[in-house]
């Protein structure tokens, strides 16, 4: 879990070279949105329902979660950027599309674009590829290798 809340934190995240590639580039075109009412924070694989809300200081999963009141949630392939508006104090949350990443907070992601074994509500966004820049939704064929299935009953 990352707190990216001034710009020492910010510049030590992009020069940190085991930090995945795509993630420090997302960082990077977010850098300038931080402010005193804007936070960034990085959820990875492994970190806790407790480590998250600690960290955003509300509860966005696990036992205590708050009914979802995000803006909106944007794919971007190996990640998703998910922005709470809460009393003027905004929180850009990038979540890791991966299967270690923390249930509750990557169903919410993947949730949002995959519904019922369609794409309801499709919002095409663009993912950062090595490669470059593609458009792709979270239920387009071969998105996210490494992402889980989901399926509803």
């Amino acid at each position: 879990m990352l707190s990216l809340t001034n710009r020492a934190s910010i510049t030590s995240a992009l020069s940190d070279p085991d930090l995945d590639l795509d993630l420090r580039v997302l960082i990077g075109l977010r850098a300038r949105l931080v402010d005193d009412d804007t936070k960034l924070f990085v959820v990875q694989a492994g970190d806790t329902p407790d480590v998250i809300n600690e960290a955003l200081a509300f509860a966005i999963t696990g036992d205590q979660a708050e009914e979802p009141s995000f803006k909106w949630v944007l794919d971007h392939g190996r990640w998703f950027e998910i922005l709470y508006d809460r009393g003027g104090e905004r929180s850009r949350i990038l979540v890791e599309n991966h299967p270690g990443t923390e249930l509750g907070i990557h169903y919410l992601c993947l949730s949002h674009f995959c519904r019922g074994g369609h794409q309801a509500g499709r919002l095409v966004t663009s993912a950062l590829v090595s490669d470059g820049l593609r458009d792709r939704t979270a239920c387009d064929a071969g998105w996210a290798p490494q992402a889980p299935v989901i399926t509803q009953p």
